[in-house]
């Protein structure tokens, strides 16, 4: 669905110190700006402990204006009746609209002060898959808006009580969120907070991480017995949720298909004729007419990806030309996004040569296995490919492909990477094989420290020194490091160590102890 302009965003963290190569996620604070004015140093330092994600590269569109008014309007009215079940979840078919709801939501809270905290999971990436992220986050958005929240969690991180180091994601949310939250509510019991947490499908998504996911699964339904004034808005697929969490919370449903809503299919059309208007401007006047408009709102099914995909599709190229394409292609049933998906493909590289292909392989492999996204200049240095045919790929794939922020590649939505590394609905010729594409990955990480890595990278005076006796310590890092090597080194260690080869074994060894971004470890590189 399409909004008006993105929202002006400022940064949580002043002075952050980025170490990765889409300049956003990896940072620590050396202050925070939105607590309370008469915070000391020490409370501010005690907060940054909490190493909140930054989020402001998982911004989404929130429904367009003049749709999904119902749901948004239902959701409203629960926020404010504290005698509510007070967890919500919105739960829907993947490309259903949940997270466009959900930034629509995060809009109209924020403006009437209800916004307490909004968190995005998201699938692949390291950070915002993380199930140990969540409540630490959340913890610290409170208590940049509240200064009675903001006193209670820093006499308990003074205490000790939680160590936000050691990933306890039980002892999070009791010390961090239900304790203060109860002690906050004594205070003020009719203030009304409302936590929105997108995509909950997607978090520990790594199978090594399914014990911390069951453990935040367990204490995000334990929040049903946080005074109704807290209240928690979750979406999400339905899947992988104990019966516990359905039981504990009011649920609200997207339908799709065949049990699509007369609401949803008016709002898919509305959101046609707005973008069609849009693209044929004064010269397609009433383009590309009721019947077309019509037919496309039918086939999406309550699936705003497939109708957002086709708009893009018919954008990057000649309009009349590519909706053309869309209307001819096999639409007649079954999995509607799957078809479209194969089509997009096809039009872009079904004539495509054999190295053609191999870059796609190559670029579409990094984009969706990378463990957090690549900034659009650093990706080809990755790849040891052209930048030229990089960028090539990119813009072939732009409606399915995007470059978040202007800095970081994203695909648009995680039906396609599930599409793409599915060989039974993948073509093979483009299909991704996940297992093999970490190979590849690894092994480019493994050539790239090879050659990169060398003793007392960073120049420094003496390579015994601590980071925290580094003064210029990022400096250093983003002059001397460039990204596709801080990647390899900080993602490429673990995973080479997978490979059966006598050397990566022995030589990524000899590295084991040679980087870290710890106050207490040392900054040498050693090949």
């Amino acid at each position: 669905m399409v909004p008006s302009s993105p929202p002006a965003t400022s940064s949580t963290l002043e002075s952050s110190i980025h170490y990765d190569m889409r300049h956003s996620i990896f940072h620590a604070a050396d202050h925070i700006t939105n607590v309370n004015q008469a915070s000391s140093s020490e409370a501010k330092e005690l907060l940054a402990t909490l190493k909140p994600l930054d989020r402001t590269g998982c911004y989404v569109e929130p429904c367009m204006e003049g749709t999904r008014e119902n749901i948004l309007g239902e959701i409203m009215v629960w926020v404010e009746d504290v005698n509510a079940q007070n967890t919500l979840w919105v739960k829907g078919s993947p490309g259903s609209g949940k997270s466009t709801i959900a930034s629509g939501l995060v809009s109209r809270l924020a403006n009437c002060g209800r916004l307490g905290s909004r968190f995005v999971f998201k699938r692949g990436d390291l950070l915002l898959s993380d199930p140990a992220a969540l409540w630490r986050t959340v913890a610290y958005d409170l208590a940049r808006h509240d200064a009675s929240y903001t006193s209670i969690i820093v006499e308990v991180l003074k205490s000790g009580t939680v160590d936000p180091g050691r990933p306890d994601i039980a002892s999070y949310f009791e010390s961090l969120i239900r304790m203060p939250l109860t002690k906050r509510h004594e205070h003020s019991p009719s203030h009304i907070i409302v936590i929105v947490i997108d995509g909950l499908d997607e978090c520990g998504s790594d199978p090594s991480k399914s014990g911390q996911r069951n453990a935040l699964l367990d204490t995000i339904t334990r929040w049903s017995l946080l005074p109704g004034t807290f209240k928690l808005i979750v979406t999400g697929r339905d899947e992988r949720l104990p019966g516990s969490f359905r039981d504990s919370c009011k649920q609200i449903e997207l339908p799709t298909g065949a049990e699509v809503d007369m609401d949803a299919s008016q709002d898919i059309r509305r959101f046609f004729e707005k973008r069609f208007t849009e693209i044929g401007g004064s010269f397609l006047v009433d383009w590309p007419g009721e019947k077309v408009l019509d037919t496309l709102t039918t086939q999406a099914a309550g699936l705003f990806i497939w109708a957002e995909t086709v708009i893009r599709f018919v954008q990057k190229g000649l309009p009349d030309e590519c909706l053309e394409h869309v209307l001819k292609g096999d639409l007649g049933g079954g999995d509607n996004v799957t078809q479209l998906y194969h089509q997009v493909l096809e039009l872009s590289f079904g004539e495509a040569d054999s190295h053609t292909l191999e870059v796609f392989n190559c670029v579409v492999t990094a984009v969706i296995l990378a463990k957090i996204p690549f900034h659009p200049n650093d990706l080809a240095g990755f790849l040891s490919k052209p930048k030229a045919s990089v960028n090539f790929i990119l813009d072939k794939l732009s409606s399915v492909i995007s470059i978040l922020d202007g800095d970081k590649i994203g695909i648009k939505h995680v039906l396609f990477t599930e599409f793409m590394c599915d060989p039974q609905r993948c073509p093979p010729q483009f299909y991704i094989d996940c297992n093999h594409g970490n190979q590849k990955m690894s092994m480019i990480c493994f050539q790239l420290m090879k050659n990169g890595l060398k003793f007392n990278i960073c120049d420094l005076s003496s390579s015994h020194l601590a980071n925290k006796d580094v003064h210029d310590l990022p400096e250093r890092i983003t002059q001397m490091i460039q990204h596709p090597l801080l990647y390899s080194v900080i993602f490429g260690q673990p995973t080479c160590r997978t490979l059966h080869t006598t050397k990566s074994i022995t030589v990524t060894s000899s590295w084991k102890s040679g980087i870290s971004f710890t106050s207490d470890s040392y900054i040498g590189l050693k090949s």
